[in-house]
């Protein structure tokens, strides 16, 4: 008996919610984040986040409960904007935290873009445009989505000490 060809002999599902189902039950689901209540209710073995950097903090509280029952690890990429969810869980990897890891790619390392594209784009934007540094070197840019620098803020916040209220003498 001849081994079955997984891709070929796949079966291609576009609504109500694109899937791919293999012959060996192994089911590929598509869903968006865009509209996240259209995620809840499913459990998943894997869950793979493609432009995690654009994922609202909604969306976020309904991709995560989809790997309570299975502790699933979710798998995020992206292009480095920002600051958020996906810049704080990079960080975590690089620290080095426990069941995490961060791994850093630039276009330069993609074997499938032309090299002479990415040198046209360089030359015409700048090597330290913020477009650049994140599209192309995909390095994270501290205030490129912030009205004022970061490290402005940061200043302003107090580190206040915390309490019980039974600590508290009117």
């Amino acid at each position: 008996m001849a081994k079955a060809n997984l891709l070929h002999d796949a079966q291609f599902i576009k609504s109500p919610r694109p899937q791919i189902k293999f012959v060996n039950r192994c089911i590929v689901d598509f869903g968006s984040a865009d509209r996240p209540d259209t995620l809840r209710g499913e459990a998943y073995d894997r869950v793979f986040i493609d432009e995690a950097s654009f994922i609202k903090e909604y969306a976020w509280n309904a991709i995560r409960p989809l790997t309570f029952d299975t502790g699933a690890p979710i798998w995020q990429t992206s292009t480095a904007f920002g600051q958020g969810r996906f810049y704080e869980d990079y960080q975590r990897g690089m620290k080095g935290e426990n069941e995490w890891e961060s791994f850093h790619f630039s276009s330069l390392d993609n074997p499938y873009i032309d090299r002479a594209t990415i040198q046209k784009e360089i030359d015409e934007f700048g090597e330290n445009s913020s477009y650049v540094q994140t599209e192309i070197f995909s390095n994270f840019i501290d205030d490129i989505d912030a009205y004022f620098p970061f490290e402005l803020l940061r200043n302003c916040i107090e580190d206040y000490e915390m309490f019980e209220m039974s600590q508290v003498y009117v």
